[in-house]
């Protein structure tokens, strides 16, 4: 953003404050400034009046001048083409030295002698505003003849340059940024008088009716005027040089003025554009919502024609012209954020005013209208009467914060009457609740970035001064922020990780199934009372109380499209009887145990049933299996079939298919476990201490019934087992001739303290005997 002290000083006292103070105000608040320049003319460079032009005897493209200085007049060879008598120019008088160095002296060009220099503004060290010298006019003020141009403050004006945030559009306006200078500096805004129609004129109603729809969100004010200037003041041109502003006529001149002035975004229009017939006396413009954004229209029959999309673009037809005899204009205010997005959205092709408004336009649309039209008043433009007028601004917002959130938040304590000074300073409503404590602060309209107490604290920061607020230590306090539901999704994610990585693949199924083949192989089914009334197909009429009908269906269509190698997983829910609902989660693995390749022939081996449980432990972790029958006899093997435990709780079971449903569906060997999501821990593993010394084992064969279970023999010992012994497991099995089974086991036995002696070792391998002895399992003689 850009903008000269002289044009600042018009909205807000900066009398007696220096650049630097400005800079120094504005970097302090936030608005961090980029460059700053002073212009300076030199001495000796007065205003002149060309009293007299002529051609010069002997060289074309030069003219011999009469200037009149206000003591003298001076003959002065000028070689602009824009030179003409009765112009007011700024006057180089001999002795005077240029910004580029050059110094002006008395010379004679082609025989005629020159007394000075006409200058353009290029040479007094201005922007470029144009080919040829420098004309002045009346908007430089009313200057005698002679006066140094030092004098005059458009000239020596001083240019600052802001670097903006994307979120503080309040402040691409000469107005936004007195705003924030006048809370910065504490300095007084400059009244300005509100406009006031000729009661003379023609009324705008007689040319102009607007119909707009009732879903239109914006706000627009439209006026007319008669002709098009001719020309821009040279006040005007320069200071839009100043901050680089360019313009291609003057009507667009004076807009981009007014934009660049008061931030409303300003629009000019060719009458002649909307009429249907030229003997139309009244225009009409129709304003709609399409797309959401509100279009600026023509109808003519059926006919549609979009003149320009508010606060986006503009038809190039529209612009007016020099032949146009009425010009309508337009200010607008529309919502940045539903302006952008559904720029965003459609692809709208967008011009220049689309930068301001997608960031926050002034909403008070009328001060800007008032100050163009003012403008062009000033500057014999005729304006018709009124104006044509549909508000819709946004609803004040209204924000409750406490004085020790505040204090929470900024990190000091804060002092009550300061805050709301510094608040009311930069045009928020505050108002003091029966609390101490509470504060409600009204947001000004024009600060779109201000959404929540976050932002509060950072205008009192940014203007009661960063530099004032004590350092303090960064303090983070870890809260506790996990909840049940939280948890559940970090054990489901773990989950699903560790199941692709052991080589399962997921599948999602409805949780809706067929009750019939529920029924069919004796699977619970929900209570008929509460059942699906109306099923969305006859295939899928009741709730599914078991993953594994829908896994074992997903592995038939694979295997039906050739697939050998089979290993599904899904999480989800079931439901019992009462419809009531529980997390689980379903495996089934089938055929072959890996994929054909060069390490096994092209022939792997089909997976059995502990390669099924290394699969899961490899998931879940440890796992133990309790021999049990199968509650769906027909669907489940009678013999290859368990409960799953974890640390003594069961956790779901496991088993494989009925070779006849195998058979049936075409199966190979099928696996499948259902596991209660609630029931698996993903548990922490702590770094357990590590003996020094050394791990003795024993081998132990014990003759048994074959009555007699594995899982008892383990529970008899357990009882009984010291704590030195670490670990014991089965190494050997057998049974000749269906008869009595040699089982032999493997005892690992470690100490932290000391290194066992053989009768110590004998003496806790006694133990583990009589232990077994107690079962029914004897030593082998």
């Amino acid at each position: 953003m850009m903008m000269t002290r002289c044009w600042l000083e018009e909205f807000v006292d900066l009398d007696g404050v220096t650049l630097e103070a400005i800079a120094d105000a504005l970097n302090r608040i936030g608005l961090e400034v980029a460059g700053m320049k002073r212009y300076q003319m030199p001495d000796r460079v007065v205003v002149g009046h060309v009293v007299a032009c002529e051609k010069h005897p002997d060289a074309d493209k030069l003219s011999v001048t009469r200037v009149d200085v206000g003591n003298e007049i001076l003959q002065i060879v000028c070689g602009a083409a824009n030179i003409a008598a009765g112009q007011r120019v700024a006057v180089a008088l001999i002795g005077a030295i240029l910004p580029g160095g050059l110094e002006i002296k008395r010379a004679k060009l082609r025989g005629v002698d020159s007394f000075g220099m006409i200058c353009s503004a290029k040479e007094l060290g201005l922007p470029d505003i144009g080919a040829g010298i420098m004309i002045l006019d009346a908007s430089i003020g009313d200057v005698a003849l002679g006066t140094p141009l030092s004098a005059i403050p458009l000239f020596n004006d001083e240019t600052i340059e802001v670097e903006l945030t994307a979120n503080r559009g309040d402040c691409l306006s000469i107005l936004g940024m007195a705003r924030e200078l006048a809370a910065a500096l504490d300095r007084p805004m400059v009244e300005r008088s509100s406009f006031e129609d000729d009661e003379h004129s023609v009324g705008i109603g007689r040319i102009l009716h607007i119909q707009s729809a009732a879903d239109v969100t914006s706000s627009l004010i439209y006026r007319a005027i008669e002709g098009v200037p001719a020309t821009l003041p040279l006040k005007h041109t320069l200071r839009l040089a100043l901050v680089n502003e360019s313009w291609r006529t003057p009507l667009e001149g004076f807009l981009i003025y007014a934009i660049h002035a008061t931030g409303v975004i300003l629009r000019a229009y060719r009458r002649s554009w909307f009429k249907s017939q030229d003997n139309d006396e009244k225009t009409v413009i129709t304003i709609e919502l399409h797309n959401g954004v509100d279009e600026v229209c023509r109808k003519v029959g059926s006919e549609r024609s979009i003149a320009s999309i508010i606060g986006i673009s503009q038809l190039a037809d529209t612009y007016p012209t020099k032949e146009d005899d009425v010009i309508i204009l337009e200010a607008s205010y529309t919502n940045p954020i539903a302006l952008a997005m559904a720029q965003f959205e459609h692809r709208l092709e967008s011009d220049a005013l689309y930068y301001r408004s997608s960031r926050g336009s002034e909403v008070a649309i009328e001060s800007g209208m008032d100050y163009l039209i003012s403008d062009l008043r000033k500057n014999g433009i005729k304006l018709f009467a009124g104006a044509i007028k549909h508000l819709n601004a946004p609803m004040p917002r209204l924000l409750k914060i406490t004085m020790s959130r505040l204090e929470q938040i900024v990190g000091m304590p804060l002092e009550k009457n300061s805050i709301v000074s510094i608040l009311k300073k930069l045009s928020f409503d505050v108002t003091l609740s029966h609390s101490d404590d509470e504060l409600f602060i009204g947001i000004p309209l024009f600060r779109h970035d201000i959404v929540n107490e976050h932002d509060i604290a950072e205008e009192i920061v940014r203007m009661y001064g960063i530099d004032h607020i004590p350092a303090a230590h960064l303090q983070c306090v870890v809260k506790k922020r996990t909840s049940p539901t939280w948890q559940r999704w970090q054990r489901e994610r773990r989950l699903r990780e560790r199941a692709v990585a052991t080589g399962f693949s997921e599948a999602i199924h409805f949780i809706f199934t067929d009750k019939a083949m529920q029924q069919r192989y004796g699977f619970e089914c929900v209570d008929e009372k509460l059942d699906i009334a109306n099923p969305i197909t006859a295939e899928l009429d009741t709730l599914r109380t078991t993953l594994c009908l829908q896994l074992v269906d997903s592995v038939v269509r694979n295997v039906k499209n050739g697939y050998r190698r089979i290993a599904l997983f899904e999480q989800g829910v079931i439901y019992d009887a009462s419809r009531e609902e529980r997390r689980v989660v379903g495996f089934i693995w089938s055929g072959a145990l890996e994929e054909a390749k060069l390490s096994n022939h092209g022939k792997p081996a089909q997976i059995t049933f502990g390669d099924f449980i290394q699969k899961l432990a490899a998931i879940i972790g440890h796992v133990e299996i309790e021999e049990q029958r199968p509650l769906q006899p027909s669907f489940f093997h009678p013999y290859q079939y368990g409960l799953l435990r974890q640390e003594d709780e069961a956790i779901g079971f496991v088993g494989r298919l009925h070779p006849a449903v195998e058979r049936d569906q075409d199966l190979p060997a099928t696996y499948l476990a259902q596991l209660f999501a609630d029931k698996l821990y993903m548990r922490t593993h702590y770094a357990q201490a590590i003996s020094p010394y050394q791990k003795v084992k024993r081998d132990l064969t014990l003759i048994t019934n074959p009555e007699i279970s594995y899982a008892r023999l383990r529970c008899a010992i357990d009882d009984v087992a010291p704590a030195e012994l670490k670990s014991f497991y089965p190494i050997d099995r057998y049974q000749p001739d269906g008869g009595e089974v040699a089982l032999t086991l493997r005892f690992e036995f470690q100490s932290d303290k000391k290194t066992f002696e053989e009768s110590e070792i004998t003496q806790m391998m006694q133990r583990v005997v009589e232990a077994a002895a107690s079962v029914g399992a004897q030593i082998k003689s």
